[in-house]
């Protein structure tokens, strides 16, 4: 693979819509843009348009080695790019973080542009500027179906990022994005694709990068247990499904999760590869020795969300209410909940986004910019930044949790300005953060409006990270394949017997074990609630026998029930946690 792949917007008028059709289906109808190919174009282009599908999976069809990104392209992955990119415009108000202070872009790079949102929205607020999105693989909006006056600024070239030299010329952009990119970077090539990123910026130009960190959502053992009891009295789909069950054999009960198994496979993907699966803790040392000028806000953690009401009972057809608050007690299933330590109910929603003070795996000095960058709007005095490695989680919903005085005293603000209503004190309190820059980083996103989003988005982030884990099951079948084959004893934890290390019978039980981990995560994301509460109608559901009432109110029972050993740690942990940096090319 030494060659790039490119395709602009078709400049024939009268294309037909039949014709324009047939190209969109034969790889989104690739056109040259006049330049002669550079050697291996060819053997590149068919590549960068060619997949391999794997139960179900849609996948990249270079080896490991060549491009290690593990995720595959289904329809619901690269949907998982859209609702991000859809929140972070909302988070920042824009669709980029600098301030160029009247003197827009005229060339941006949008580097692993997946389907090229980020370019065709970008590009209608920057008209004056030219585009080019990069990706490994030929997934962008085909540019005949946008509109004429953006397709003409915009071309998609295909190529790997992590091959050197990129196909651009020195000093060629003024802005660099690059978004969710890190966990397909191993952790030897970001000096190199930086020193890269460097080169093709033109002095004074631009980078911004916004990385998140590799998580697994768990669902602890008193979530799951009622939900398996049930299924085995009153199994989902057919009985006589013989392809696998749907329940996952027994693991050990000294594991803390019935999905320990998925959860090391999932890591282990990014151990082989070499890969960091905590990019937000090394970025900034690499990301300071390339750039100059460099900011970096705190770390934004969005917490676990709390568990949703229960669904209606069969025999409703609409919610009764709405839930406006979150509980403590595991009776009220008509509230958000989550269990409290102190005993002590919360008197507002838990806040949809957390700071980070704690940067874990971060080195213990980082190579100091000569100078740090205000953010758009700020007045402050530029300062020598300062990665900082603090000892605790500040989290902003620190003050809707409890109204008691310690609380308050934990999150004293920093500077002398008076929180919003709703808004943590423990925001402002960036003293302690670990950040590149002066105070003012936490600026760079617009809190305020990240803070009128309510539980539907903590859902909405859950959602994504499970995604991203279902994304990459035949990665983690991958690295199965190689603990079967080295009949790995320590499987026998997670219900493999003897019988099982022949590989069409460890793929039948790991299928059902993913399989059981994307139905309990449905019931834990309760997607009905979200929807209902967005003006959708209330599914209703078919009719019901009196045993299978008896038997819906029986779960009901045991998941009330279990609620009771729901600890405050079982949602303390992030769903997801991303980072941005910002940095200039030197003059």
């Amino acid at each position: 693979m030494n060659g790039t792949s490119r395709r602009r917007a078709d400049s024939d008028p009268n294309l037909s819509f039949a014709k324009t059709f047939r190209l969109a289906k034969a790889s989104f109808g690739r056109k040259s843009s006049g330049a002669a190919p550079p050697p291996g174009a060819s053997e590149a282009k068919s590549r960068h348009g060619e997949f391999v599908y794997s139960q179900g999976s849609k996948l990249h069809s270079f080896t490991q080695e060549e491009a290690p990104w593990p995720f595959a392209y289904n329809r619901e992955v690269l949907e998982l790019c859209g609702l991000d990119h859809s929140l972070v415009i909302w988070g920042k108000g824009n669709q980029i973080f600098s301030d160029f202070q009247g003197a827009s872009p005229k060339r941006c790079l949008d580097l692993g542009t997946a389907m090229g949102d980020w370019v065709v929205d970008t590009a209608r607020h920057l008209p004056d500027c030219t585009f080019v999105g990069f990706d490994l693989v030929d997934i962008q909006i085909p540019l005949q179906y946008i509109p004429p006056e953006l397709a003409d600024r915009i071309e998609w070239v295909h190529g790997n990022f992590l091959e050197c030299p990129l196909p651009f010329r020195d000093n060629e952009f003024d802005l660099i994005h690059a978004e969710g990119i890190a966990l397909g970077v191993p952790e030897n090539k970001w000096d190199q694709l930086f020193g890269e990123l460097n080169r093709i910026l033109v002095p004074g130009g631009r980078i911004e990068l916004l990385q998140q960190d590799a998580r697994f959502p768990v669902l602890p053992r008193w979530f799951t247990e009622p939900l398996h009891a049930h299924l085995q009295h009153f199994p989902a789909g057919p009985p006589d499904d013989s392809r696998s069950p749907y329940l996952a054999s027994p693991v050990s009960e000294e594991l803390p999760h019935a999905y320990v198994l998925l959860e090391e496979l999932y890591f282990s993907i990014f151990e082989s590869r070499s890969i960091n699966p905590t990019p937000t803790s090394i970025l900034p040392a690499n990301f300071n020795t390339a750039f100059r000028h460099v900011l970096s806000p705190p770390i934004l953690h969005f917490p676990s969300p709390p568990l949703a009401p229960l669904a209606p009972f069969p025999k409703c057809t609409t919610p009764s209410s709405f839930p406006t608050e979150t509980s403590s007690n595991p009776n009220d299933i008509g509230q958000y909940f989550v269990p409290s330590a102190a005993n002590a109910d919360f008197v507002h929603p838990p806040s949809p986004l957390s700071i980070t003070t704690k940067l874990s795996q971060v080195a213990q000095s980082v190579p100091a910019s000569p100078t740090a960058l205000s953010p758009p709007g700020s007045q402050s005095t530029p300062t020598s930044p300062r990665l900082q490695r603090a000892s605790s989680i500040v989290s902003l919903d620190l003050a809707t949790r409890s109204r008691s005085p310690s609380s308050s005293a934990r999150a004293t603000p920093a500077t002398s300005r008076s929180p919003s209503v709703g808004r943590s004190a423990a925001v402002l309190n960036t003293a302690n953060t670990t950040r590149i820059g002066g105070e003012d980083t936490a600026d760079l996103f617009k809190i305020d409006r990240l803070m009128m989003l309510g539980n539907e988005t903590l859902f909405m982030h859950l959602y994504i990270a499970v995604g991203k884990v279902l994304g990459a099951r035949e990665a983690m079948w991958g690295e199965l394949v190689k603990r079967v084959e080295a009949r790995d004893a320590a499987l026998a934890r997670y219900g493999w017997g003897a019988e099982d290390y022949e590989l069409q019978q460890s793929r039948a039980k790991f299928d059902a074990l993913v399989r059981q981990y994307e139905r309990d995560m449905h019931v834990r994301l309760s997607l009905w609630n979200s929807l209902v509460k967005s003006g959708w109608t209330y599914p209703r559901r078919g009719q019901m026998t009196d045993a299978e009432l008896h038997q819906e109110e029986d779960l009901r029972r045991a998941i009330i029930e279990a609620r009771k050993n729901a600890r405050e740690e079982d949602f303390s942990t992030p769903s997801r946690s991303i980072r941005l940096l910002i940095g200039v090319k030197g003059t």
